[in-house]
This record gives C-alpha cells, sequence and structure tokens, in this order.
C-alpha cells in the first residue's frame, strides 16, 4: 500500500522596489477591447524575443541584435536604452522617442492622431545614436484589437502594462 505524502508550498509575491512588502495576486478585470487604443503603456522589462509570450503568431516579429557585444537588457538590470517607437506605415509618426530605463513604463502616444495605428515598430538602440550598427533589438506587432492583446503580453524586452 502506498503511503501518502503531504507537501506544504509557501509563496511570496514581491514587486520590483517593493521587496519588503507582499502584493495581493488577483486577475485583473480585462475588457476585450472595441477600438483601437489611443495610447498604451509599455514597461520595458528587458530580455530576448525567444521569451516573448502573446497570442499573435502572424503578426510578431521579433530580432534581436549585438551592439560591441551588448544586448538587449536583462531583466532586473536597470540598463538603459534608448527607444523610437513609431506605426510600422509612417516612420514619420513617432509615438514615442527616449531614453528609458528597464523596469520604467512608457507610453505610446497616438492621441494626436486620434488612434494607435494598427501594425507598431519598437526599435531599441544602445544610445541616442540611431544608425541601424547601434540596434539591439527591432520588434513589430499588431496593436489594433483585430487581433487581440492582452495585459501583460510581451513582446521582446516590452510588456503590455496598460492601454
Amino acid at each position: 500500500m502506498a503511503e501518502l505524502c503531504e507537501i506544504e508550498i509557501a509563496t511570496n509575491c514581491t514587486l520590483p522596489g517593493f521587496e519588503d512588502e507582499a502584493c495581493e495576486i488577483e486577475f485583473p478585470a480585462v475588457e476585450p477591447c472595441m477600438q483601437r487604443p489611443f495610447i498604451m503603456g509599455m514597461l520595458t522589462r528587458g530580455g530576448f524575443c525567444n521569451q516573448s509570450s502573446n497570442i499573435q503568431p502572424e503578426k510578431f516579429f521579433c530580432e534581436d541584435y549585438q551592439v560591441n557585444g551588448r544586448e538587449a537588457p536583462l531583466e532586473r538590470s536597470g540598463d538603459q536604452v534608448y527607444l523610437v517607437v513609431y506605426p510600422t506605415k509612417d516612420e514619420e509618426l513617432i509615438y514615442f522617442q527616449g531614453f528609458t530605463n528597464e523596469g520604467d513604463i512608457f507610453y505610446m502616444d497616438g492621441r494626436e492622431e486620434g488612434k494607435i495605428e494598427s501594425d507598431t515598430n519598437i526599435t531599441m538602440y544602445a544610445d541616442d545614436n540611431l544608425v541601424p550598427e547601434n540596434i539591439l533589438q527591432q520588434v513589430q506587432f499588431h496593436s489594433s484589437c483585430s487581433q487581440n492583446l492582452r495585459l501583460k503580453d510581451t513582446f521582446g524586452s516590452f510588456q503590455l502594462s496598460s492601454g
């Protein structure tokens, strides 16, 4: 006769920067989007393309690069990178451009045009010298509602944090 074995598992939840405080884990009440967003918050979470988690296999593209041995920042590194975010069909229209650190949230802002276009590119550079030799990561994803977006979807080094 087999013996019963009891295992007790204790888990802790901590948020970066708040290691001394426990957090409550609850699933957010998320409504499916009904129209294109006009602003999206993205967490620069660090990581590589193969660490992406989203439900856009035909609409998501990602490529990692190295610049003098440097790659996209690792999670919890705090490394600084320079981003240029724009719609795929109009490189002149900029949703966000500037420095951000791993662990920070930046906002893709399409309010001037009334919405964020259906496909968005995020190009990550090692610094503000915007030459191809300086690219660490390039991401393209579908940013409208015709392909589902979920809170916490990850696209390369970036995670959807708010819409």
